[in-house]
């Protein structure tokens, strides 16, 4: 999914040549904590927040003056993963849509939060498997081939973990499971069989004949 499916087109927003005092009074009446500023086409100029208006002497000053370039934006053609990165990296509330320079919307956390649940499957019936596997082996590959044996329907497949840990946990929200026990058996017994044979397949110890052997040929 992109940002366009998720984004708020309908922006409150002021012009360039907006008094301050009116910026503010738009921001109060709808609990702003701070109002995107563009001009007569529409292109972003920046935004003005409630913690600008602290030391304003004049309130007649137009929003331009005051505006605060915006630093971080995103194209409605982005994906909502990078919308998300980008918001959690730099601890943004909101975040807005920019195509041409133009502000087409704006993006919320809540917005984000509502898109990734929904990319994941959350609130749609679905059952929640959680597996550990072990990174770089086909443990996943093996438990999504069980998924298909009982005919479930997967919604989302998400991985945590580092590249250092032994296991790293899988979340598998899947739909359609009629007998969910026998599928929660039968991936734990084809994940321990496939780690016991990947154990029995570790290659032995080289001899020093062996040793001997390779390294004579590398000459």
């Amino acid at each position: 999914m992109n940002v366009s499916h998720y984004m708020q087109r309908d922006v409150i927003t002021v012009s360039v040549d907006t008094p301050i005092d009116k910026a503010k009074a738009i921001m109060d009446e709808n609990n702003f904590g701070l109002i995107f500023v563009i001009d007569q086409d529409a292109l972003l100029a920046g935004f003005v927040s409630q913690g600008m208006l602290k030391e304003i002497e004049d309130w007649e000053t137009p929003a331009e003056k005051l505006a605060t370039p915006t630093r971080f934006a995103i194209a409605p053609t982005e994906t909502i993963e990078r919308a998300a990165w980008i918001m959690h990296a730099n601890r943004l509330v909101l975040l807005p849509v920019v195509e041409d320079q133009r502000l087409v919307g704006i993006l919320t956390q809540l917005d984000v939060l509502a898109a990734l649940a929904d990319m994941a499957g959350i609130g749609l019936g679905s059952m929640r498997i959680a597996i550990k596997i072990r990174p770089e082996t086909d443990d996943l590959y093996r438990a999504l081939e069980v998924l298909n044996q009982f005919q479930g329907k997967v919604l989302s497949v998400l991985r945590k973990g580092t590249a250092n840990e032994q296991y790293e946990e899988a979340i598998i929200r899947v739909q359609d499971i009629k007998d969910k026990e026998a599928l929660q058996t039968e991936l734990e017994t084809i994940l321990r069989k496939n780690r016991a044979l990947k154990k029995s397949c570790k290659p032995r110890d080289k001899s020093p004949e062996d040793q001997g052997l390779e390294a004579s040929d590398t000459h």
